[in-house]
């Protein structure tokens, strides 16, 4: 419980210290197993400029599944 509390904490300290604008949107890149996401976000509308992720690449492009499972 004490490390969610540092956790948010922090979160609420780097949303007061950085914030995306039109000209210098805040860049946010997320990560899991299988995918990466990136996003562009500009705080003062609180608006997505650009949202991309590999998942809607691969569905782009007809790609069968990168999972292990589904490899044969």
């Amino acid at each position: 419980m004490v490390k969610a509390m540092n956790k948010r904490k922090q979160r609420k300290l780097r949303s007061k210290l950085i914030k995306g604008s039109l000209i210098r949107p805040r860049i946010v890149f997320s990560k899991s197993n299988r995918y990466l996401i990136a996003q562009a976000i500009n705080d003062k509308e609180s608006h997505t400029l650009v949202y991309l992720c590999t998942a809607d690449l691969s569905k782009k492009t007809n790609e069968t599944s990168q999972c292990r499972k589904n490899k044969e």
